[in-house]
């Protein structure tokens, strides 16, 4: 018969199994509080100017793969594949806008100046909100720069326009030269800030046509309400260019004739 040796654990022993399963939790709690740690320092941390540039192309990425995102939603448009991938067209559409932000000059050391003078205190966990904010700080920073330089140049224009000729020292103008003259013309309306450019083989004789009720209706009607006009002749001979279409296609597109003026086309197609 075999001999059956029962073992009963000691004192010792037990004590031994103790502390082992003491060490092991200890160790554990001890990493738990490392990992804690270390992930209260990524997202709590101060945002430096070295931990934006590391960061930086990867969040513009996420910002520009979210704008879309929503804008195509938006438009109930899919951006997965059945097989739950990106649409290639999607991800175009991210690489774009991404494209369009560098294109507005956004960099990591113009945003870590924005962040610093926009927020006293700042916590990694929310860089891609600085960023969003900075982006579109900078759009809007932009556009408003845009539009001064509109302003300015069309006060220039305006400017430059107030020193033609009324309709009135026109009509006195035609009455002592002789012949007529190739060229593009503009009528300036300085009460409603509205122009209109034409061109003409006789341009003396549109640019009155206009004052006489024989040519715009627009014009006419708000020279006889008794809006102020100025007038410019260009001759194509003095304009620097050999092509008549070109010149009054430009200068609609130079006084916004089209967009807002009294222009119905943007003039003849080339």
């Amino acid at each position: 018969m075999t001999n059956l040796v029962s073992f009963t654990p000691t004192a010792d022993n037990y004590l031994e199994s103790i502390f082992h399963d003491k060490y092991i939790i200890t160790g554990a709690i001890l990493i738990a509080i490392i990992a804690i740690a270390i992930v209260l320092y990524m997202t709590l941390a101060k945002v430096s100017q070295r931990y934006l540039q590391s960061v930086f192309h990867d969040r513009i990425r996420k910002i520009a793969k979210d704008t879309v995102e929503v804008q195509w939603h938006s438009q109930g448009r899919a951006t997965l594949t059945k097989k739950g991938e990106l649409r290639v067209d999607f991800t175009k559409a991210v690489n774009n806008q991404i494209q369009l932000y560098l294109s507005q000059g956004i960099n990591s050391n113009d945003a870590f100046q924005f962040i610093q003078t926009t927020y006293p205190k700042t916590h990694r966990i929310h860089v891609t909100k600085y960023l969003v904010n900075y982006i579109n700080a900078n759009a809007m920073q932009k556009q408003q720069f845009k539009l001064q330089q509109e302003m300015a140049y069309r006060s220039n224009l305006n400017s430059q326009m107030a020193g033609g000729l009324t309709p009135e020292q026109f009509f006195a103008y035609k009455q002592q030269v002789n012949g007529d003259a190739v060229g593009v013309y503009i009528i300036y309306n300085a009460t409603k800030d509205l122009y209109y450019v034409g061109q003409a083989k006789r341009l003396c004789f549109r640019v009155n046509q206009h004052f006489t009720g024989h040519g715009n209706g627009d014009v006419y009607a708000d020279y006889k309400y008794g809006d102020s006009f100025f007038i410019k002749i260009i001759t194509l001979r003095d304009s620097g260019y050999d092509d008549l279409d070109k010149l009054e296609r430009d200068k609609i597109q130079e006084y916004h004739a089209y967009e807002r003026g009294y222009n119905k086309t943007s003039g003849n197609a080339p």
